[in-house]
């Protein structure tokens, strides 16, 4: 019947135990606010900080130095023009040429002047004319008889005659042809003279033990392009030469062959070639020196597009001549035949 009472040791251990709950729960919401806060500064901060601000100096002049060797690669390229735009451009070169031609199977009277030209450029677009189908004769009178007709002074100049002027040109060959040279000029009876050799073309012939007779390979370089070409040539005593010239065409898979004319003088040597490229008409000219077997000087190609000059050099296979003897009843002949 006595009312039950709590010992007083159990009844503080209760109440430990009930505080010790509140303090431990005070203590872990402390920690997870701690633990909220380091993560968003060691995440979000020090990485920013470590990356974008501190970047090392070399790694980045690495790829700019990466970059601006890309956008070289991207712009350095060399257009080509397509074969029918060059074909057109050399239709047209040739409609202005021939313009001259054209009127004078009209009966239209033409004349010639040099303009801003030099008087030689006058000479040399003359003789092309003559070549592409103009008369030498009518191109000859143009440049005297009709001129002084034109400007009314027939009566002293324009022509050889009793009462003219002693004013002309004494040329070596007719003046629209290619290998005519120009000897004396008189002007009002003054005269000046020109020096011309029994052999100007091959300037004397070559020089002693020059023979360029054989096989040449030919290697001409261009703004870093290289173009190879392949030539057989014979060589007379008075330097004259004559032969062949094949190489690879820069606009298809085919082979460009041409006959090759020129002359040695000393140890300079002179050749030309020409092509006909899909209608256009392609002149080739080389101009080098000879030491032994091996030759180097300039390259011109000239073409509807202006002149483009560059730097050759060649090898020499030579050409050996071995003796033979035919005899025969009463004399024997001397054959020669070539090693390869």
């Amino acid at each position: 019947g006595k009312e039950y009472k709590e010992p007083a040791k159990e009844k503080g251990k209760e109440k430990e135990a009930e505080a010790q709950p509140e303090e431990e729960a005070a203590t872990t919401i402390e920690e997870n606010l701690a633990a909220v806060a380091e993560p968003e500064t060691a995440v979000v901060a020090e990485p920013e900080t470590a990356v974008v601000a501190e970047p090392e100096e070399d790694v980045v002049a690495d790829d700019i130095a990466a970059a601006e060797d890309v956008s070289e690669e991207e712009t350095s390229w060399k257009y080509s023009e397509p074969m029918p735009l060059q074909l057109e451009r050399r239709r047209l070169w040739e409609e202005r040429r021939d313009n001259a031609i054209v009127l004078q199977k009209a009966g239209v009277r033409v004349y010639f002047g040099t303009g801003s030209a030099k008087p030689a450029d006058l000479l040399d677009k003359l003789r092309q004319l003559v070549e592409a189908g103009l008369p030498a004769e009518y191109a000859t009178a143009a440049l005297t008889t009709e001129a002084a007709r034109l400007l009314g002074v027939s009566g002293s100049l324009g022509q050889i005659s009793t009462g003219s002027a002693a004013t002309l040109c004494l040329w070596t060959a007719d003046p629209m042809s290619k290998d005519s040279h120009l000897a004396l000029i008189a002007v009002d009876g003054a005269i000046t003279e020109f020096e011309v050799k029994d052999n100007e073309e091959g300037g004397g012939g070559p020089a002693e033990d020059v023979d360029v007779s054989g096989r040449w390979d030919f290697v001409s370089t261009s703004e870093g392009e290289t173009n190879e070409a392949t030539l057989e040539l014979k060589m007379e005593k008075d330097g004259t030469i004559t032969g062949s010239l094949s190489m690879p065409s820069p606009m298809s898979e085919d082979t460009l062959e041409s006959e090759v004319t020129g002359t040695v003088s000393g140890q300079t040597v002179s050749l030309s070639a020409q092509f006909n490229m899909g209608g256009m008409l392609i002149d080739m000219d080389f101009e080098g020196t000879i030491d032994g077997l091996d030759v180097s000087g300039s390259n011109t190609v000239s073409g509807p597009w202006g002149e483009d000059v560059s730097t050759f050099t060649g090898t020499q296979t030579p050409e050996h001549s071995h003796a033979v003897l035919n005899w025969g009843y009463e004399h024997h002949d001397e054959e020669r035949y070539t090693c390869h």
